[in-house]
Protein backbone atom coordinates (compact mmCIF):
# COMPACT_ATOMS: atom_id res chain seq x y z
CA UNK A 1 0.00 0.00 0.00
CA UNK A 2 2.89 2.37 0.77
CA UNK A 3 4.31 1.91 -2.73
CA UNK A 4 0.91 2.63 -4.28
CA UNK A 5 0.57 5.78 -2.16
CA UNK A 6 4.02 6.99 -3.25
CA UNK A 7 3.14 6.14 -6.87
CA UNK A 8 -0.04 8.24 -6.55
CA UNK A 9 1.84 11.20 -5.04
CA UNK A 10 4.51 11.11 -7.74
CA UNK A 11 1.87 11.05 -10.49
CA UNK A 12 -0.07 13.89 -8.88
CA UNK A 13 3.06 16.04 -8.52
CA UNK A 14 3.95 15.44 -12.15
CA UNK A 15 0.44 16.22 -13.43
CA UNK A 16 -0.69 19.09 -11.20
CA UNK A 17 1.32 22.24 -10.46
CA UNK A 18 1.13 24.06 -7.11
CA UNK A 19 0.17 21.18 -4.87
CA UNK A 20 1.49 20.35 -1.42
CA UNK A 21 1.40 17.11 0.53
CA UNK A 22 0.06 17.82 4.02
CA UNK A 23 2.03 15.80 6.52
CA UNK A 24 5.30 13.94 6.47
CA UNK A 25 6.49 12.06 3.41
CA UNK A 26 7.71 9.18 5.61
CA UNK A 27 6.12 7.47 8.62
CA UNK A 28 2.56 8.15 7.51
CA UNK A 29 -0.60 6.11 7.02
CA UNK A 30 0.13 4.02 3.95
CA UNK A 31 -3.32 4.41 2.36
CA UNK A 32 -4.12 8.10 2.88
CA UNK A 33 -2.84 11.29 1.29
CA UNK A 34 -3.99 14.78 2.17
CA UNK A 35 -3.08 17.24 -0.57
CA UNK A 36 -3.59 21.00 -0.86
CA UNK A 37 -4.34 22.30 -4.35
CA UNK A 38 -3.34 25.92 -3.94
CA UNK A 39 -5.91 28.39 -5.20
CA UNK A 40 -8.67 25.79 -5.41
CA UNK A 41 -11.72 25.61 -3.12
CA UNK A 42 -11.63 22.05 -1.73
CA UNK A 43 -15.42 21.40 -1.66
CA UNK A 44 -15.66 22.56 -5.27
CA UNK A 45 -12.84 20.22 -6.30
CA UNK A 46 -14.43 17.33 -4.38
CA UNK A 47 -17.72 17.89 -6.24
CA UNK A 48 -15.92 18.04 -9.60
CA UNK A 49 -13.98 14.86 -8.82
CA UNK A 50 -17.13 13.08 -7.72
CA UNK A 51 -18.58 13.74 -11.18
CA UNK A 52 -15.33 12.43 -12.68
CA UNK A 53 -15.55 9.20 -10.67
CA UNK A 54 -12.79 9.97 -8.16
CA UNK A 55 -13.75 9.46 -4.50
CA UNK A 56 -12.22 11.93 -2.04
CA UNK A 57 -13.15 14.26 0.80
CA UNK A 58 -12.49 17.82 1.89
CA UNK A 59 -12.83 17.01 5.58
CA UNK A 60 -11.34 14.46 7.91
CA UNK A 61 -12.62 10.89 7.99
CA UNK A 62 -14.11 11.45 11.44
CA UNK A 63 -16.15 14.46 10.25
CA UNK A 64 -17.52 13.03 7.01
CA UNK A 65 -19.87 15.42 5.24
CA UNK A 66 -18.53 18.48 7.02
CA UNK A 67 -17.35 21.44 4.95
CA UNK A 68 -14.93 22.48 7.69
CA UNK A 69 -11.22 21.82 7.21
CA UNK A 70 -9.76 18.88 9.05
CA UNK A 71 -9.09 19.48 12.77
CA UNK A 72 -5.81 17.61 12.29
CA UNK A 73 -4.68 20.09 9.65
CA UNK A 74 -5.66 22.95 12.00
CA UNK A 75 -3.55 21.35 14.73
CA UNK A 76 -0.62 21.24 12.29
CA UNK A 77 -0.92 25.06 12.03
CA UNK A 78 -1.20 25.01 8.24
CA UNK A 79 -1.80 28.37 6.55
CA UNK A 80 -5.43 29.16 5.78
CA UNK A 81 -4.91 28.84 2.02
CA UNK A 82 -3.72 25.26 2.47
CA UNK A 83 -6.56 24.44 4.84
CA UNK A 84 -9.21 25.67 2.37
CA UNK A 85 -7.67 23.73 -0.53
CA UNK A 86 -6.98 20.41 1.24
CA UNK A 87 -8.44 17.18 -0.15
CA UNK A 88 -8.04 13.70 1.36
CA UNK A 89 -7.59 10.64 -0.85
CA UNK A 90 -7.79 7.10 0.55
CA UNK A 91 -6.50 4.07 -1.31
CA UNK A 92 -7.87 0.58 -0.88
CA UNK A 93 -6.59 -2.95 -1.33
CA UNK A 94 -8.37 -3.22 -4.66
CA UNK A 95 -6.68 -0.15 -6.17
CA UNK A 96 -3.88 -0.75 -8.65
CA UNK A 97 -1.40 1.30 -10.69
CA UNK A 98 -3.90 1.80 -13.53
CA UNK A 99 -6.45 3.20 -11.06
CA UNK A 100 -3.81 5.59 -9.74
CA UNK A 101 -2.80 6.82 -13.20
CA UNK A 102 -6.43 7.31 -14.19
CA UNK A 103 -7.25 9.15 -10.96
CA UNK A 104 -4.22 11.44 -11.33
CA UNK A 105 -5.26 12.28 -14.89
CA UNK A 106 -8.83 13.07 -13.82
CA UNK A 107 -7.62 15.15 -10.87
CA UNK A 108 -5.25 17.13 -13.10
CA UNK A 109 -8.08 17.83 -15.57
CA UNK A 110 -10.45 18.99 -12.81
CA UNK A 111 -7.82 21.27 -11.26
CA UNK A 112 -6.95 22.71 -14.67
CA UNK A 113 -10.63 23.45 -15.39
CA UNK A 114 -11.22 25.03 -12.00
CA UNK A 115 -8.12 27.21 -12.26
CA UNK A 116 -9.09 28.25 -15.79
CA UNK A 117 -12.61 29.03 -14.61
CA UNK A 118 -11.23 31.10 -11.74
CA UNK A 119 -9.11 33.13 -14.20
CA UNK A 120 -12.16 33.65 -16.41
CA UNK A 121 -14.16 34.90 -13.43
CA UNK A 122 -11.41 37.43 -12.65
CA UNK A 123 -11.64 38.71 -16.23
CA UNK A 124 -15.43 38.98 -15.93
CA UNK A 125 -15.10 40.85 -12.62
CA UNK A 126 -12.61 43.26 -14.20
CA UNK A 127 -14.94 43.80 -17.16
CA UNK A 128 -17.83 44.62 -14.80
CA UNK A 129 -15.71 47.27 -13.09
CA UNK A 130 -15.11 49.15 -16.36
CA UNK A 131 -17.06 52.43 -16.71
CA UNK A 132 -20.34 51.89 -18.56
CA UNK A 133 -19.53 54.47 -21.21
CA UNK A 134 -16.45 52.52 -22.31
CA UNK A 135 -16.38 49.01 -23.75
CA UNK A 136 -14.41 46.45 -21.72
CA UNK A 137 -10.76 46.17 -22.70
CA UNK A 138 -11.21 42.45 -23.26
CA UNK A 139 -14.37 40.41 -23.45
CA UNK A 140 -14.47 37.67 -20.82
CA UNK A 141 -14.41 34.09 -22.02
CA UNK A 142 -17.32 31.80 -21.37
CA UNK A 143 -16.63 28.22 -20.32
CA UNK A 144 -19.10 25.52 -21.22
CA UNK A 145 -18.83 22.11 -19.57
CA UNK A 146 -20.02 18.88 -21.02
CA UNK A 147 -21.57 16.44 -18.56
CA UNK A 148 -19.88 13.13 -19.27
CA UNK A 149 -20.34 10.05 -17.20
CA UNK A 150 -17.01 8.39 -16.45
CA UNK A 151 -17.14 4.75 -15.40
Amino acid sequence: MTQLSRFFWSHLRAAVPDITLNGPTQNRLPNTLNVSFLGIDAPLLVARLDLAGVACSAGSACSSGSLQPSPTLHAMHLPDARLRSAVRFSLGRTNNADDIKQAATRIAQAVRELRQSKSTHKLADAAEQQPYDQPPTRAPSVLLYRNEQVC
